[in-house]
């Protein structure tokens, strides 16, 4: 499938191959995350284009060559902080949309993201971020830098 991963002769294509396999080119150090969490967790319209994947910060100082396909994160992600969705190690719904919030997906799919998990009870409804909001916090964020 990829160099040094290799697929059973009997063990059927899934759903999630390509993440599943971005995922062991970590070694299992990586967790999915971001837009392509959101798409795991079924919020919103998310159809990233690339496999997101947040790996611990001495990852910065790795000298490997990340594979096409692949957006790396640096930060650490607690047990708290970690689901799992199938055979994948996934962000928690909460810590995900603070995730996308931080690396500034779209206003339209963060409060859809949002509005969806709230209504699905995967965090409180005073937790869900309306896009007005959203529109006014990152104005203030961006002219502050």
């Amino acid at each position: 499938m990829r160099r040094a991963i290799y697929r059973l002769v009997d063990v059927p294509a899934g759903d999630h191959d390509g993440m599943i396999i971005a995922w062991l080119w970590t070694g299992a150090w990586g967790v999915v995350s971001h837009e392509s969490a959101l798409f795991l967790h079924d919020l919103s319209d998310a159809l990233p284009a690339k496999v997101h994947l947040t790996v611990p910060p001495p990852w910065k100082r790795r000298r490997l060559r990340v594979p096409r396909g692949i957006t790396l994160h640096f930060a650490v992600v607690t047990d708290q902080e970690r689901a799992w969705v199938g055979a994948l190690p996934v962000t928690t719904v909460r810590r995900t949309l603070g995730d996308c919030l931080s690396a500034h997906v779209s206003v339209e799919l963060l409060a859809q993201a949002s509005a969806q998990a709230a209504a699905r009870g995967l965090i409180r409804a005073d937790e869900a971020i309306p896009a007005t909001s959203l529109t006014l916090w990152r104005s203030r964020v961006g002219s502050s830098s």
